[in-house]
Formats: structure tokens, C-alpha cells, sequence
């Protein structure tokens, strides 16, 4: 009898054991399951979310390209216009100077023209070269002053080409001329944070409200000013950022129409 209690005994703790065992690799098994399962969601949670990033940087890009094709065009065709009303009046001389510096400008947008980016530096030396061009047609009627900040080197960051010269433009044509005084434009640049470039282009013209009310002839003024704005957007899309654009009304003390500012803000991404 003492016999059969021990075998039914080690039979117990046997069967225990195996069961322990069992449960133990089972438990083993589900666990490498469920990290191996873990680690392929984490894996293709990741490459979907690598491959998202690049598809909507490819996106962004496509889309500069676009706004980029629209703009350029737009662009020249102000500039022919300004040549043609000089050619009308006979100014000869002036007609020569500008059509040298248009020249200049149209061999700088072909250099940049199969890109998406370039250096702020090459940005402000194309805006300098249509002011130039501007100031022979206006001469002392306008003046304008572009500040970049101490921190700020225009060689070592990117931005989107030929963001600048629409408000430039946009300022001076329905801003500056209408006031019937010598105007100022000022183009300023600062680094609002680590991760962040701000660009505000004021001037001291007669102000939006005043330029609807006098109906000023606004031929492409809309599409420029639309399309870059669009530019910019794709720019800051590419590069992960989405960030706010504005334009403010300036007045005086005494309330009257003091000009315009547009606000202006870009990832700032290094030059690699």
C-alpha cells in the first residue's frame, strides 16, 4: 500500500512538474510572440511613417515646382511691361540700363531656375538687383533699406527663391507710388527661435484700404502675392513646419493709413 501512495506521489509531483514546464515555455512562447509581434508593428508603424514623411516632402516639392513655374513668368512679364512703357516714352538711355540690369536678373533666375532652394545671400542679392532695376524707373521715389540680424549668416541657410521681390514689388507699386512722395521700403530679417526665420518686408506707402478706394490698376498683383504665398507654405510643409503668414495695417498716430508690413516666416534649415 505504502508502494502504490509513493508512485501515485511521484506521479503528482511529476505531472506537476510537467505542467509547470509547460506552462513556463508556453508563457515563454507567448511572450517572444507578442515582442515579436511589438517589434513588426513598431517596424512598419516606423516605415510608414519614414515613407509618409518623404512622400509629403516629394509632394511639397512637386508643388514649389508648380507655384515656381507660375512665378517666374508672372515675374518677367512685369519687367517687359516696365521695358515697353520706357521704350513708348523714347527713354532710350533709361530703356538700355534697364534692359542691362533685366539681363543680369534673367541670368540669375536661369542659375536658379532647377532649384527648389537657395542661400538667403543669393536671395538678397536677387532682390537688390530688382530694386536696382526699379530705381532706374522711379529714381529717388523710393528707397530701400534690408536689415539681416547679427546672428544671421544669409550664406549658411536656404530659403525658397524669389520670396522676397512679389511684397517688394507689391509694396512699391500700390504702396509707395501713389503717395506722391518719396517712399521707404524695409526689408528686415531676424531669428525669432532656434528653428525659425522671420522676414518682414514694411513700408510707408498709402495702405491697402486706401489702394482698394483709389482702385490702382492691380494686373497679376493678385497671382504674384497668392502664389508665393503658396510658395512659402510648400517650403515650410516640406521641411516639417506649418506656420502663420500675416499682413498688418499700419497707422498713425492720429489713425490715418501709415502703410503695410507683411510678416513672414520660414524654417530655418541650414545650409547641409
Amino acid at each position: 500500500m505504502n508502494i502504490f501512495f509513493d508512485n501515485c506521489l511521484k506521479f503528482t509531483y511529476f505531472t506537476l512538474a510537467v505542467s509547470t514546464a509547460m506552462t513556463t515555455y508556453l508563457l515563454i512562447f507567448i511572450g517572444t510572440l507578442l515582442i515579436t509581434a511589438c517589434g513588426f508593428l513598431w517596424y512598419f508603424k516606423k516605415r510608414n511613417a519614414l515613407l509618409q514623411a518623404v512622400f509629403q516632402q516629394r509632394v511639397a516639392e512637386l508643388e514649389d515646382t508648380v507655384w515656381r513655374l507660375q512665378m517666374n513668368p508672372h515675374f518677367l512679364n512685369n519687367c517687359l511691361n516696365s521695358l515697353n512703357s520706357m521704350i513708348h516714352r523714347d527713354d532710350k538711355e533709361s530703356a538700355a540700363r534697364y534692359l542691362t540690369s533685366l539681363s543680369r536678373l534673367v541670368r540669375r533666375l536661369l542659375e536658379h531656375s532647377e532649384e527648389a532652394t537657395i542661400t538667403l545671400a543669393d536671395e538678397l542679392d536677387t532682390v537688390r538687383q530688382y530694386i536696382h532695376m526699379e530705381q532706374l524707373r522711379f529714381g529717388d521715389k523710393i528707397a530701400v533699406e534690408i536689415a539681416v540680424s547679427a546672428e544671421i549668416d544669409p550664406e549658411s541657410i536656404i530659403v525658397p527663391p524669389l520670396f522676397i521681390q512679389p511684397f517688394v514689388e507689391n509694396a512699391l507699386i500700390h504702396g509707395l507710388l501713389p503717395r506722391q512722395a518719396n517712399g521707404t521700403i524695409i526689408v528686415e530679417f531676424l531669428m525669432t527661435d532656434a528653428v525659425t526665420l522671420s522676414c518682414s518686408i514694411t513700408d510707408n506707402g498709402v495702405g491697402r484700404a486706401q489702394s482698394e478706394k483709389d482702385a490702382l490698376p492691380a494686373t497679376n498683383k493678385s497671382l504674384g502675392i497668392a502664389v508665393t504665398c503658396k510658395r512659402i507654405a510648400a517650403f515650410n510643409k516640406a521641411f516639417g513646419r506649418t506656420l502663420p503668414f500675416a499682413i498688418h495695417d499700419l497707422v498713425d498716430a492720429d489713425k490715418q493709413n501709415a502703410g503695410t508690413s507683411v510678416a513672414i516666416q520660414l524654417a530655418w534649415v541650414p545650409v547641409e
